[in-house]
């Protein structure tokens, strides 16, 4: 787009609907397209996980992953990139423009949000982002239906709404799988972000930044960088320690250690939709983190490890006792894990695995992550 933005355009849109075409554009270059289709609208209205759209969707059970996979098969990625210059608008995605001011008008709202370019989307009917919604049973009245739920939840005051709880549970799962820690110093001098891409094409479901050398604002472009390339692969973002870093990034979550901010603490300072998770040694420990509403809870030293000075030895037989003592969160296992140890990790009762050299000291990272990943899902109940 020539300008600063295609945004510009449209003064009265909200932020998260600004910011939600700022993403359609970005995913049409993603894919090398040479225009902007309600596909790439679909795709920037999901990114944004704490809008209405996007939460409206999760609790219709079509999450952000099972939207962007239904439109890769679709539309694919173009083998060239399309020469420089103006992205426009196809006919169907003015179109939606269009459908989502007048839906706006018709509400009676002085803004066109989020939640009108859904329901553009739809109202526009024979788009692929329609198809893609329709083929994932969402239809024009249950959308309507949902934002005027959400509409009543918001208006209650001291209490967190089911759909941001919602949202925060199904970002914490996401540690059931492989999850990497990505720390400048435990990279073998290779680039932090394209390790974590790496690690993301292999399978993980998880990143989290972990750096104790340089300063927060260093840290911030990185972290941004990082949530965007989880997000794109379906994964959560996870920032270590630091729950101001966490929302300037606008992470999913948060980790603590045990000496570090408390949980009950940390959850007064980040965003609703933000999750927590824990380290602990013991079941005591584990119990306690349940119990100020951590959402889920780390368990290590399992094998000792070198990444890290000033851990703790639990070991299988601690996992094992904080898997029996605690069913509503995902327990994940960390410290010294590799591939040649995941699968007592996993018998003893882990949801994931968390690891940082087995990855990101690996000679080919992408490799090493996804040999993980086929053990985790080789354990994995099915159905």
């Amino acid at each position: 787009m020539k300008g600063d933005s295609m945004t510009s355009r449209f003064e009265k849109f909200s932020e998260q609907a600004r910011r939600a075409l700022s993403y359609a554009q970005a995913e049409a270059q993603r894919f090398n397209h040479s225009y902007i289709g309600t596909e790439h609208i679909l795709l920037g209205v999901i990114r944004d996980q704490e809008g209405p759209a996007a939460r409206a969707l999760a609790d219709l059970s079509a999450d952000p992953g099972k939207v962007r996979s239904e439109v890769e098969q679709i539309v694919g990625r173009e083998e060239r990139r399309p020469a420089p210059g103006e992205i426009g608008l196809t006919p169907r995605a003015k179109r939606v423009i269009e459908l989502a001011v007048d839906e706006a008008r018709r509400l009676n709202h002085h803004y066109v949000g989020s939640q009108h370019l859904l329901i553009g989307l739809l109202r526009e009917g024979e788009g692929v982002a329609a198809g893609v919604l329709k083929g994932l049973g969402v239809t024009l009245d249950t959308v309507r239906s949902r934002f005027s739920e959400l509409a009543i939840d918001e208006t209650k005051t001291g209490e967190t709404p089911a759909h941001t709880l919602a949202l925060r549970k199904r970002a914490a799962s996401k540690v059931a799988g492989l999850y990497v820690i990505v720390d400048p110093q435990l990279t073998g001098g290779r680039d932090v972000l394209e390790i974590a891409r790496a690690a993301l094409r292999g399978g993980a479901t998880a990143i989290q930044l972990r750096d104790k050398v340089h300063d927060k604002g260093d840290q911030l472009p990185l972290a941004r960088e990082l949530r965007k390339a989880c997000e794109e692969a379906g994964a959560s973002f996870i920032v270590n320690d630091h729950a101001d870093l966490a929302i300037a990034a606008n992470a999913h979550g948060l980790h603590v250690g045990q000496h570090d901010l408390p949980v009950t603490e940390a959850r007064a300072i980040l965003r609703p939709h933000q999750f927590i998770g824990t380290s602990n040694a013991l079941t005591q420990e584990a119990l306690a983190s349940v119990a100020s509403e951590a959402d889920y809870v780390a368990v290590g030293d399992i094998f000792g490890t070198s990444s890290k000075s000033n851990t703790r030895p639990a070991g299988l037989e601690a996992l094992r006792s904080v898997r029996a003592a605690i069913k509503d969160v995902p327990v994940v296992a960390i410290g010294g894990i590799n591939i040649g140890n995941v699968d007592a990790v996993l018998e003893a009762g882990a949801d994931g695995v968390c690891v940082i050299s087995a990855v990101c000291l690996a000679q080919e990272p992408e490799t090493a992550a996804r040999a993980l990943v086929e053990r985790i899902r080789a354990r994995k109940p099915r159905g």
